[in-house]
């Protein structure tokens, strides 16, 4: 009796057991995931809270409804001008921040900003983007993506992604949480001001887009 519950327990071991050095194999998905910035006080000019809190605005997945005539929206004013605020905020660039859940490989970024005001409109500005995921400066460098002029005529847009960014590493959708910060720009002779969270302005972020977005930057 007592030979045959040993070799029982021997069989169980030998079925469990994982070799010394193997490797788990998992399968990544991409779960996408369209984002639109919000105003995260009543201050239209969100450069005050981001230097006197440190408060930068956030996203989430509900697209902005209120039009700007019905006293929706809000803006950065920025140029490279930009020194530093009591809290280490730039006092002068346009910073968003807040999370993603799961694996991500492509960050695309869809902006707005006014035609009107210092520099006027240049189709094709030269622009600084930083990309940082987790603490990580992930991109930092000169972008210049390509505006369109909105049916309005008030304002522009423009769209670009920041592809193979390695963040797959889970199984699945994956469930880390990870957070994310856009930092952007403009050259003092093209100052901006870029605008957000009205209907007719929807700039956000897409996670994981399902077509590619061009221009691409690496």
């Amino acid at each position: 009796m007592r030979h045959t519950v040993i070799a029982a327990i021997a069989l169980l071991l030998a079925v469990v057991a994982v070799p010394a050095g193997a490797q788990t194999t998992i399968e990544p998905t991409l779960r996408t995931e369209q984002v639109f910035f919000h105003c995260d006080s009543p201050n239209k000019l969100a450069n005050v809270d981001a230097v006197v809190n440190g408060q930068s605005p956030s996203w989430d997945t509900t697209a902005p409804s209120t039009s700007f005539t019905a006293g929706g929206g809000c803006g950065f004013y920025d140029n490279l001008l930009s020194g530093t605020g009591p809290t280490g905020q730039p006092t002068a660039s346009a910073i968003w921040s807040g999370t993603f859940t799961g694996n991500l490989d492509t960050v695309a970024v869809e902006l707005h900003r006014l035609l009107g005001g210092a520099g006027g409109s240049v189709t094709a500005p030269q622009l600084v983007a930083i990309l940082t995921i987790d603490g990580t400066v992930v991109f930092d460098g000169d972008i210049t993506p390509f505006f369109t002029v909105s049916d309005t005529g008030a304002s522009e847009s423009t769209t670009f992604s920041f592809p193979g960014l390695k963040y797959v590493t889970e199984d699945g959708d994956g469930e880390k949480e990870r957070t994310v910060t856009l930092q952007i720009d403009s050259y003092n002779e093209a100052q901006t001001a870029w605008v957000f969270d009205a209907s007719e302005v929807p700039a956000g972020l897409t996670f994981n887009p399902e077509d590619r977005v061009k221009p691409e930057f690496k």
